[in-house]
């Protein structure tokens, strides 16, 4: 039986930092802070693929909530290697997942 690989977790210090950071340009009723998934991959790229992205969508703590939006669609990119060490583009397209505090 095959191991099951181990992946790190998500990058919350990455995602916090985001979140706290009041430099988004959102005023009045936008005063609370957020980011969409695929804006946080731009900075932070996944680094274990699938597995990674999908740990995202499980996220939820005290300090931010997940809104998804059904009527958006976002496509999420990302390299992967194959078994003789040729890199892949794989994308995964989803309703876009919003990181709100």
């Amino acid at each position: 039986m095959a191991a099951i690989p181990k992946f790190d977790e998500p990058n919350l210090q990455a995602l916090s930092d985001v979140l706290g950071d009041t430099s988004t340009g959102l005023t009045g009723s936008e005063i609370e802070s957020r980011i969409s998934l695929s804006e946080l991959l731009e900075t932070e790229p996944l680094q274990q693929g699938l597995a990674e992205l999908i740990a995202y969508l499980q996220l939820g703590c005290d300090v931010f909530r997940i809104v998804v939006d059904e009527s958006r669609q976002e496509f999420i990119h990302w390299e992967a290697t194959a078994l003789f060490g040729e890199k892949l583009l794989r994308s995964a397209r989803l309703p876009q997942v919003i990181f709100v505090r």
